[in-house]
């Protein structure tokens, strides 16, 4: 597939080799071969299937799973995901974040323990199955403490304790103005980035159960992770 991934420079070839990479379940490979060469198809034309491929539903029965059993809404796991990792599921970055969802180790652990998981070690990050029930209670409790979608982004991004500082005093400011005063650069690209990822996902396969909450103030943050 890498072979044929290289030779598909032509759009319609590389259509092919990324339906065939989904249906094999390489969705890393898939979405790689899409962002190179279908977003013409996808927004230009509208293909749903082009536009399938950028916004995956990758692991879907684990996210599904994972994200059902915490309450969150799996669309927000796969806007992290699509993020994170481009749902390559051996990502490894320079800070030592593995994975689909690119938990810190440590991180990874403190949320097993919290929620009553084994312990995992670091080849169990790479794995799909033990990163993404993780993943999904760390994003449900930050979603609890901060009360909104893009605070639980932002604290994913750039910490909890970072998010803390940030909203204290400020409650009732409206959403826009703090996010565009976060004061990390990268969090604040990010966030950005997750909550239209997010909107895509939930337009894009006409998604049902509620979404997150979006309020349009910044809420009063509550107790909850803060590692």
């Amino acid at each position: 597939m890498d072979f044929l991934a290289r030779r598909a420079t032509d759009p319609a070839e590389a259509f092919r080799v990324a339906k065939v990479c989904a249906a094999l379940g390489l969705h890393h490979k898939a979405y790689s071969i899409a962002n190179a060469r279908l977003w013409p198809a996808a927004f230009e034309r509208g293909d749903p299937q082009a536009l399938g491929l950028l916004y995956p539903r990758a692991y879907s029965d684990a996210v599904r799973a994972a994200s059902s059993a915490v309450g969150l809404d799996p669309y927000f796991a796969w806007a992290i995901m699509r993020r994170e990792s481009a749902f390559d599921r051996l990502a490894l970055s320079s800070a030592r974040a593995f994975g689909l969802m690119q938990m810190l180790a440590q991180t990874a652990r403190k949320v097993a323990l919290l929620a009553g998981e084994e312990k995992p070690d670091l080849q169990a990050l790479q794995e799909p199955q033990r990163i993404l029930p993780l993943a999904t209670w760390y994003l449900a409790d930050l979603t609890g403490r901060f009360g909104h979608a893009a605070l639980a982004a932002a604290a994913y991004n750039g910490s909890p304790q970072a998010v803390a500082r940030w909203v204290q005093g400020r409650a009732g400011t409206p959403l826009d103005d703090f996010v565009e005063q976060i004061p990390y650069r990268e969090t604040r690209s990010y966030v950005k980035g997750v909550l239209g990822d997010y909107f895509t996902y939930r337009a894009l396969w006409k998604a049902d159960g509620t979404p997150l909450p979006f309020p349009t103030t910044v809420p009063r943050a509550a107790a909850g992770a803060s590692f």
